[in-house]
């Protein structure tokens, strides 16, 4: 039985180390490319298809809601990359600890609210 359990520990750590080479063999390639994404985007690195990556040029644009430990700390709203109106910390009882506005360029978060 012993025998049995070290031969699938050592199956599994295998596999987890060839899955991990394998991630950052694909990453390196995407990042070889040097990919330049526009103002106010932001590369951002991805899993794609079964066991690949993708590198995509993201715009945050829209409601942003940020949660830890089982609750959302960060409530707000980007618009085309930036932040726009207020941006609130919230504890975790959901009470606003700090805000911040923002020139106001769109009321997205609102208009999700609905």
């Amino acid at each position: 039985m012993k025998l049995f359990r070290d031969f699938a520990y050592s199956i599994l750590i295998a596999a987890l180390v060839s899955a991990c080479s394998q991630k950052n063999a694909d990453y390196e390639a995407l990042a070889a490319r040097d990919i330049k994404c526009p103002d106010g985007a932001q590369l951002e690195y991805r899993p794609w298809g079964q066991a690949g990556m993708m590198a995509i040029c993201q715009i945050k644009h829209g409601p942003v809601l940020m949660a830890e430990k089982g609750h959302i700390a960060i409530e707000g709203e980007n618009f085309m990359g930036e932040p726009s109106g207020e941006q609130r910390w919230l504890d975790s009882s959901g009470k606003i600890i700090k805000s911040e506005k923002y020139p106001m360029k769109s009321n997205v978060l609102e208009k999700a609210k609905r």
